[in-house]
């Protein structure tokens, strides 16, 4: 897996739904999850979390998308890990997340799907990957030949 985060080590704020602004301190990357590959779902989903006094995520709740990504996402925003501005004191502070979980238009493949984990400033994740083939099925055009000729045996 490829974790470009860019300028996202320690120091980055992101803007919570509130008046807090906090600095992400931990971020961790997610796979995307192998059913959701094998039935090709994708799309975007929004989470409104919420940060403890002591920068832990303490709950999340999806307002959209696919329950197999949202609870992918949901698993994946509770362990990370953010520390309040100085001035700041108030416990329980929402913030908005956002996720996108993106197949690439490609063949699928047959080996591990290479998956992409980026972090956008300020509340952007983006989960991109190739899209894997199923175990004893055809995967490829050829596969399937090969797989109808020993059927009509």
């Amino acid at each position: 897996m490829v974790m470009r985060l860019g300028v996202l080590f320690f120091g980055l704020c992101l803007t919570a739904v509130a008046t807090e602004t906090w600095y992400v301190q931990r971020v961790v990357s997610l796979e995307y999850p192998a059913p959701a590959q094998w039935a090709r779902i994708q799309g975007t989903l929004e989470l409104v979390c919420t940060i403890g006094i002591a920068g832990e995520v303490v709950e999340c709740k999806a307002n959209s998308g696919h329950p197999l990504l949202q609870t992918a996402a949901i698993a994946n925003a509770k362990k990370w890990h953010f520390q309040r501005e100085a001035s700041s004191q108030a416990d329980g502070s929402p913030f908005l997340l956002r996720y996108g979980f993106v197949l690439l238009e490609a063949a699928p493949v047959r080996h591990r799907p290479n998956v992409e984990f980026s972090f956008e400033y300020p509340n952007h994740v983006r989960i991109t990957s190739e899209i894997p083939c199923i175990d004893h099925a055809p995967c490829t055009p050829e596969e399937l030949r090969v797989f109808q000729q020993r059927t009509k045996r």
